[in-house]
């Protein structure tokens, strides 16, 4: 009985520090480096964002809201898809985008990402869809990338993400204009 309590506390210990390793993925490295839009929607917009769950129930989010949130934020802003961005509560309309489904990378030689992201932008006050579509992007690095196999991992999830977001910016003007 002392032996498997052991064995049990080891265990979650080892799964402890393994998970304790894998971080997050900054918003520093999801925001695409150029973006291009075919018309801008105009006003502003608040952003609300859901990431990944926790790894295990004692693990970190790789996908974080908060830091995606930042990510869009900043992507919103550079493609002038809006006019601005403001806090919750308030805007012309909401951009609510989730992970709808991720499958971690495994880490080896190379490192392969599908991630798919439900986009939807809403009205002010969040009481109608005004656009809907889930995005989904799948991206790999490989060894010749020059990326050691630690980092492999979290390059490979930035790199889908970036994607997904450059993706949906590109979709929400284009869905706009041909929507008026």
């Amino acid at each position: 009985m002392r032996l498997s309590r052991l064995l049990v506390a080891s265990g979650i210990a080892a799964s402890a520090s393994l998970l304790a390793a894998c971080t997050s993925v900054s918003s520093s490295v999801m925001v695409p480096a150029n973006l291009e839009v075919e018309e801008s929607v105009g006003g502003s917009v608040a952003i609300e964002t859901m990431g990944t769950e926790r790894q295990a129930w004692v693990g970190k989010r790789l996908i974080d809201p908060i830091e995606m949130q930042s990510a869009l934020r900043e992507a919103v802003l550079r493609s002038k898809v809006f006019d601005e961005v403001v806090e919750a509560g308030g805007g012309d309309q909401q951009l609510v985008v989730s992970v709808e489904r991720f499958e971690e990378p495994e880490v080896g030689l190379d490192s392969h990402c599908t991630l798919a992201m439900r986009w939807r932008l809403l009205s002010g006050d969040g009481s109608r869809t005004v656009w809907e579509e889930v995005v989904s992007t799948s991206e790999t690095v490989n060894t010749y990338e020059g990326i050691s196999s630690e980092d492999r991992g979290e390059a490979v999830i930035a790199k889908a993400i970036r994607s997904n977001i450059r993706e949906g910016i590109e979709r929400l003007s284009i869905a706009r204009t041909e929507g008026e």
